[in-house]
């Protein structure tokens, strides 16, 4: 990973988000594609089977949020790959953290926790 995309990062000792290579080479032109985040499971144990049903129930049924979409993939490691429409895109570290929190919070709620 590089530096810049390390430094953008955040995590909480499971789960990682981080923007894709992609989203940080875009030129002025692809503006307006999505930009793509991923947000992985990098705990040191094994998901647990209860995230990853939750994970998957939030993959048959995402939040309704304008200009993102989630796609969760369990292979290589569990996590959500989400495209999101550039003027939706987190642009401030207070941003990216509001995002990474939602998303957990989201899990917690398909797990029934929230």
């Amino acid at each position: 990973m590089s530096d810049a995309l390390e430094q953008r990062s955040i995590t909480d000792g499971q789960w990682v988000l981080m923007p894709a290579e992609e989203a940080q080479t875009q030129t002025p032109a692809q503006g307006k594609s999505p930009l793509l985040w991923f947000l992985v499971w990098a705990g040191e144990q094994d998901c647990p089977p209860s995230i990853t049903q939750a994970c998957l129930r939030l993959h048959k049924d995402p939040p309704a949020w304008p200009g993102v979409s989630m796609v969760f993939q369990t292979q290589p490691t569990p996590g959500f790959v989400l495209r999101i429409q550039a003027e939706w895109s987190p642009k401030t570290t207070a941003q990216e953290q509001a995002l990474f929190e939602k998303l957990i919070w989201e899990i917690n709620r398909a797990k029934g926790l929230a």
